[in-house]
């Protein structure tokens, strides 16, 4: 009776060894597959972007719709960073399909890769939104005098990391004085920050206008629209092109009011202020481009 109770203990033992490896092989096994799948998702994605689009809206029922695009941010910020390409493979392909426990991509920039930013609920996220726009209102004073100055004492503590190659911290002339596109507080000016979903310094190509979700946000300038779309990071945006090679870009909008090559005029509606792409709450981001660089925004708006 002893030996058939050891016998027994034994094989209870083995069963649920035997159960932990066949979930742990299961686990192992889906792991490969969603990889498999991510990597011949971006390869499509790469070769055949139009193929692409159809695939993914097909296995999107299947797939939990996967970003794609944003895991593959996410796999180049980590790689990057200096982590290897298995564990940020790894972490692309949790990103991809299941987005909510990803990383939060910051890419502003260059609109033509991925057209940043925003402001939030939450209790510290208002705090630091509250702390920041009374920042903006202490230099207010010294930016009406001499804006540029003010905006270069602000970056002085980021004088290490450099001025961006496709950014100006001058103030360019130009010819029209600029409608300000939305009322509400700076809650995220231009320049270096510490991102808020990361806390990486990360340089702020625009301006973060807070506003009521759904207010219309407006051209800063009469102009043509020369594009509209949707990304990770910029949400639903427009870009607009002006006279003497300016353009502008509102992001983060919740819906869009004009298609490409309308033309617009300062003050007219172009979208409806959202939290679309990396924004955690209501606002309008802005950027402004001259003469090729972008430019501080604030230097030309009353805000």
């Amino acid at each position: 009776m002893v030996y058939e109770g050891r016998r027994s203990a034994g094989g209870t033992v083995r069963r649920r060894s035997s159960q932990k490896s066949r979930r742990e092989s299961t686990g192992g096994t889906l792991f490969k597959v969603c990889l498999w799948i991510f990597l011949l998702a971006v390869a499509i994605r790469l070769a055949w972007p139009e193929a692409a689009d159809e695939i993914g809206a097909r296995a999107a029922a299947l797939l939990g719709n996967p970003d794609l695009s944003g895991a593959v941010e996410v796999f180049s910020d980590r790689v990057s960073g200096g982590e290897g390409v298995i564990k940020s493979l790894r972490e692309a392909v949790k990103y991809a399909f299941h987005p909510d426990e990803g990383d939060a991509v910051q890419t502003s920039g260059d609109v033509t890769d991925d057209p940043a930013a925003s402001d939030g609920e939450g209790a510290d996220t208002a705090q630091t939104h509250q702390d920041t726009a009374q920042t903006h209102q202490d230099t207010a004073s010294r930016a009406e005098d001499d804006p540029v100055a003010a905006f270069k004492e602000s970056q002085a503590e980021f004088a290490s990391y450099g001025i961006p190659q496709n950014v100006t911290y001058e103030k360019p002339e130009i010819a029209e004085t600029l409608t300000l596109p939305v009322s509400g507080p700076v809650t995220s000016g231009f320049g270096y920050r510490e991102h808020p979903s990361d806390g990486k310094v990360r340089f702020h190509y625009g301006l973060d206008i807070g506003a009521k979700e759904g207010s219309e946000a407006v051209a800063a300038l009469d102009g043509t629209v020369a594009a509209v779309g949707d990304s990770t990071t910029y949400g639903l945006y427009v870009i607009l092109e002006h006279e003497d090679g300016l353009k502008s870009l509102y992001a983060h909008l919740q819906e869009i009011s004009v298609s490409d090559g309308d033309t617009v005029t300062a003050g007219q509606a172009v979208g409806l202020v959202g939290s679309t792409g990396n924004a955690t709450g209501p606002c309008l981001h802005l950027e402004l481009i001259v003469g090729g660089s972008y430019v501080n925004p604030s230097y030309y708006l009353p805000v």
